[in-house]
């Protein structure tokens, strides 16, 4: 697209937008994710923001403003968009949210043209922009992943925001004849740039309970219209009847029942794009092993659910199929190599039970120490600790002294996060020794419990959400 098409597009379409963004939660769930990974940024004198292709602003400045008082006091920010149109809607919505004030770097233009030159900074936010930037997918000498990398200051971070590969929504949009530009596209133009990075997933949905009647029947309505031509664009308007049959059939069977509303998940990969800050060109993060949204759902399926136990009330998660299942196994265990293996890390520990397998095993993978948590039956100097565990009141864990020395790099690893007691007592006992936590691992996590609650710090890698 011309930044002439691109601009009347959005300016002659935003009701088109507006529908959308009142069908989707995509915006309120990646701005939350990404203000939440990015709130402990160091302390300076001034925090650049560059919004790409920022468009209205309701993903970008909505995780601007959740950055915390912290450093929103600090913060600048740069805007890129080819629509005027836009730009309006951004500074509206920046007033709205009392940021008006900082935004002082202003360019109506595509990002991929010569003459657009934002400043650098801190946080470089491209948040679905990928889709109309040119020449990203190709690379070349004027690769525009190569320009936003060139951006990202000294210690700062790349944040794209993209569908993923095998999302219900991508799956929809391929059989309406696009959803091309996916995760794994943007994985491998940036593999191909050389330029270092990692990703992770995050789950929304699209609420289509309106577009609906009963027995799958199509709503004809404005609303409905305008869902369809913003999720599909022209292509929506020139389908022929049978084609449309077609893809309202596939959206009815895709589409999730909950609480009397109906959604579609739209399962979105982020992908960060790091400088170390002493090292430019450096690798702040490895890179996880591909098909995590696939490996996940095998897990899914291998995990035994057991209801009253230990106790009453309890719906106990056992991961040992997937440890009798010797390919599954090994696919966790490299999953998991892959993710950490340049992460400089010492020791893997683990409190006792099934996490000490999983812990072992990535251990041996990595060809790092392991360092056992146990309840009792530890023999040496030990600090315990005693907490309360989901169903037990006065749970005790203990740690062997000398195990760990001051500076030595550490990854905590469970095999099910509950309530995160255990992750947060185990957090707390290796730090008390001088221990730098680099990540914390888990196979199955339970999301409805809220177990991240006082780990924000730490970097959370969990293979299974029960939410």
């Amino acid at each position: 697209m011309t930044m002439r098409q691109v601009s009347s597009f959005f300016d002659k379409n935003a009701a088109f937008y507006d529908t959308y963004l009142s069908h989707t939660n995509q915006k309120e769930v990646a701005g939350k994710y990404i203000a939440l990974a990015l709130k402990d940024m160091p302390a300076k004198r001034e925090i650049r923001v560059l919004c790409i292709g920022g468009g209205s602003g309701e993903g970008d400045l909505s995780m601007i403003n959740n950055l915390g008082r912290r450093l929103l006091s600090r913060i600048k920010i740069s805007y890129v968009d080819p629509s005027p149109e836009m730009y309006k809607r951004f500074i509206s919505n920046a007033e709205r949210l009392g940021l008006d004030g900082k935004v002082d770097d202003i360019h109506i233009g595509k990002f991929e043209s010569v003459s657009t030159k934002p400043k650098s900074a801190d946080v470089v936010l491209a948040l679905n922009s990928l889709y109309f930037i040119k020449g990203w997918v190709n690379g070349g000498a004027r690769n525009p992943l190569k320009k936003i990398h060139s951006l990202i200051n000294p210690g700062g971070v790349g944040v794209m925001l993209i569908r993923g590969e095998d999302s219900p929504h991508t799956k929809l949009k391929r059989l309406a004849g696009g959803g091309k530009t996916t995760g794994k596209k943007l994985e491998a133009s940036l593999k191909k740039s050389g330029i270092p990075f990692y990703a992770e997933h995050i789950g929304s949905r699209i609420d289509v309970t309106s577009c609906f009647e009963r027995g799958s029947n199509l709503v004809e309505s404005e609303d409905t219209y305008k869902l369809f031509s913003f999720m599909f664009g022209d292509r929506w308007k020139s389908m022929s009847a049978k084609r449309r049959k077609t893809l309202i059939e596939e959206m009815d069977r895709l589409a999730m029942l909950e609480k009397g509303h109906r959604y579609i998940n739209t399962d979105y990969e982020i992908v960060w794009v790091r400088k170390n800050a002493a090292q430019a060109a450096g690798t702040a993060k490895p890179l996880p092993a591909r098909g995590k949204a696939k490996l996940s759902r095998k897990l899914r399926n291998a995990i035994k659910l057991y209801k009253d136990f230990p106790v009453k009330g309890i719906v106990f998660r056992d991961t040992t199929p997937a440890l009798r299942n010797a390919g599954l196994f090994d696919e966790v265990i490299e999953y998991a190599r892959e993710r950490y293996k340049d992460s400089g890390i010492d020791f893997c520990v683990a409190k006792d039970m099934q996490a000490l397998i999983w812990a072992g095993a990535i251990a041996h993978a990595l060809g790092c120490g392991m360092v056992p948590m146990f309840r009792k039956d530890l023999a040496g100097d030990v600090i315990t600790s005693l907490y309360e565990h989901e169903y037990n009141p006065n749970r005790v864990v203990n740690l062997q002294k000398k195990a760990i020395k001051p500076g030595q790099r550490v990854l905590l690893v469970d095999y099910i996060m509950a309530t995160g007691e255990t992750m947060r007592t185990m957090a707390m006992m290796v730090e008390h020794l001088g221990g730098t936590i680099t990540g914390i691992f888990s196979v199955a996590e339970l999301a409805y419990l809220n177990p991240r609650r006082g780990l924000e710090k730490y970097e959370i890698e969990s293979l299974v959400e029960y939410k």
